[in-house]
């Protein structure tokens, strides 16, 4: 299967006092996924996006500040990328910044998002263990103030960070996960302190695979972790049978690698 991947990402930011902010949606292809996060420096209030479909990944996580247990609010949508613009409104008039970012490959969590929060200057995300390869993890550190420059976790890549004084501040990595299991909890570096975390794992689109069988020169040749679904008809007569078996047929091409000639790929009930 193929990895998730990060595609192109907007910014906008308010950063005088106000009650909505609007986002441009970034270049997307049919079947992406669009992702919104949101940071400000409201200690009250709640935040809301218009449009329709939307799932709430995180909604409304606190973000603390010297002195202040809520300085500020974290919040992150998703939806099947759509649209061209979006616009947050919260219920109270302050500072905010967003980032827009486009997930291609998206099947869905595998591990659902870890939230956590701290007062240091050493932002970190939790262990994550996923379990089926080729997936991808977002970790996002945010703040309810400029608290840049943001060090990049070990093993991500920076995608954008998005950050202005007395507004927020929001920094999107990732990191691909090529084989399933544990992936360790690791720190960073900010300019300073308090700050929230937000990771999590999407995994691959289930879909058609591409294997190649070994010729083991026995005369018969084994094939692992292959599932083959079958075409069904409802005939309306309260039970139905498969018209037709399964089969795979493999060519010997007297190379040492046996091809898969036919697979039966899709169920129809």
């Amino acid at each position: 299967m193929t990895a998730p991947t990060l595609g192109a990402y907007t910014t906008a930011q308010r950063t005088g006092n106000g009650t909505t902010l609007s986002i441009s949606v970034p270049t997307f292809s049919t079947g992406d996924t669009l992702y919104v996060a949101y940071a400000d420096d409201a200690d009250a209030g709640g935040a809301s996006i218009d449009g329709s479909n939307w799932t709430a990944v995180v909604s409304d996580y606190t973000i603390p500040a010297s002195g202040v247990p809520d300085s500020g609010s974290f919040y992150l949508w998703k939806k099947t990328a759509s649209g061209t613009t979006y616009t947050v409104t919260s219920t109270v008039s302050e500072r905010a910044v967003m980032v827009a970012f486009i997930v291609q490959g998206d099947g869905g969590f595998n591990v659902a998002v870890v939230n956590a929060n701290g007062s240091t200057s050493s932002p970190s995300v939790a262990a994550l263990t996923s379990t089926v390869a080729d997936c991808l993890r977002i970790s996002i550190v945010a703040a309810s103030a400029d608290r840049t420059p943001v060090g990049t976790f070990s093993g991500h890549t920076l995608l954008v960070t998005n950050a202005f004084t007395s507004a927020g501040m929001i920094s999107v990595q990732y990191k691909a996960l090529p084989t399933a299991g544990t992936d360790g909890s690791v720190s960073t570096t900010l300019g300073s302190s308090y700050w929230t975390t937000h990771t999590f794992v999407l995994a691959p689109v289930s879909g058609d695979q591409s294997i190649t069988v070994t010729d083991s020169g026995a005369g018969s040749d084994s094939l692992a972790s292959v599932a083959v679904s079958l075409a069904l008809t409802d005939t309306g007569a309260g039970n139905d049978a498969f018209g037709a078996s399964a089969a795979l047929a493999t060519t010997d091409s007297g190379t040492g690698a046996d091809a898969i000639a036919q697979l039966l790929a899709s169920l129809l009930v």
